[in-house]
């Protein structure tokens, strides 16, 4: 079984002058290669949650466990320097070259300048950035989606087992984000690090997790997959907040990888969809189409499975009479 990379146990934050805790009495276990993403309105406790597990605030109540060991008995810079955290602002350093802010921690590791080079060689190439292209120019002279993949790939320095990512697309125009997803997710899949993201957008949180957390008022509403949230939503809120009742809102959040079936060979003239389609996608193509699998490829175009109508209307639960018309 996978280790479990961080556990909330009882966990309680209540600031200084309020009359009510950030976040209240949050237990939760995320195992290592899990992608987690949590979701919920302004000031639910999301962010709070994560700098509770970075440290950067301290619990009022409970404790919270690194791989089993409490992070109260680590030394916060030697922690912080083990995990990556990437934020909306990015938080580059504008006086230094895109490699210099890469190897902002190896250098404080006491990395060799040869060691430090390469790792920034790799890192760049990894988030999809040329080297040679990069490596010298000044975080001025980027975009915002350019300064996204250097403050990932900055996160990604010391290959942290824990990633720590709070709305940091947020910002980003909506093409750009969705390349941005599919880096980390792709990034993610390479790494095998485990990831905690926060969001307030439903899709890019049902795209992203395979593990997704509900918070409202400090509390956790439901950690579950998506498919289990949008189906067996816990509670009226989960089912507002997620559209949870109505059949199209749920497609066009659930991901096709999750419904992939196993073959021997498929039809060169079958229909093929990307890998990070919707199952609203999925729905549109069949109903298009006159076929009774969809070939599913990854972004270099080469097959990973395929998904069959009967399936799909299996995993949504469609009865048979369903009229399918949109």
């Amino acid at each position: 079984m996978p280790e479990i990379a961080i556990e909330l146990d009882h966990v309680y934050k209540k600031f200084d002058g309020t009359d009510k805790a950030s976040v209240e009495d949050v237990s939760l276990k995320v195992e290592q290669g899990d992608f987690v993403t949590v979701l919920g309105s302004s000031g639910c406790g999301k962010t709070t949650l994560l700098k509770l597990i970075n440290r950067l605030y301290e619990t009022t109540s409970g404790e919270i466990r690194y791989f089993g060991e409490p992070i109260g008995n680590l030394n916060p810079s030697i922690y912080r320097r083990k995990i990556g955290y990437v934020i909306q602002q990015v938080g580059l350093f504008p006086h230094r070259t895109v490699e210099q802010n890469i190897a902002t921690v190896p250098k404080l590791l006491g990395w060799d300048e040869s060691r430090k080079r390469t790792r920034v060689t790799e890192l760049l190439s990894l988030v999809g950035l040329a080297p040679e292209i990069y490596r010298n120019r000044y975080p001025g002279k980027l975009s915002g989606g350019e300064q996204q993949r250097v403050g990932l790939a900055r996160a990604l320095a010391v290959n942290p087992s824990l990633l720590l990512m709070d709305e940091p697309f947020g910002a980003i125009d909506a093409i750009t984000r969705r390349e941005l997803q599919d880096e980390v997710l792709r990034i993610q899949k390479e790494t095998n690090a485990t990831v905690i993201f926060i969001t307030h957008d439903v899709q890019e949180a049902f795209k992203l997790g395979n593990h997704v957390i509900i918070m409202n008022e400090g509390r956790i509403q439901q950690y579950a997959t998506p498919y289990e949230i949008m189906i067996n939503p816990a509670n009226a809120f989960v089912a507002a907040l997620v559209n949870a009742g109505s059949l199209f809102e749920r497609l066009k959040v659930l991901r096709v990888d999750g419904i992939l079936e196993s073959y021997e060979g498929i039809p060169d003239d079958i229909i093929s969809l990307h890998a990070g389609s919707s199952l609203a996608d999925v729905l549109q193509a069949f109903l298009v189409s006159n076929v009774e699998y969809i070939n599913i490829v990854d972004k270099q175009g080469e097959t990973i499975g395929r998904v069959s109508f009967e399936n799909l209307k299996q995993m949504m639960d469609m009865p048979e009479s369903y009229d399918y018309s949109i």
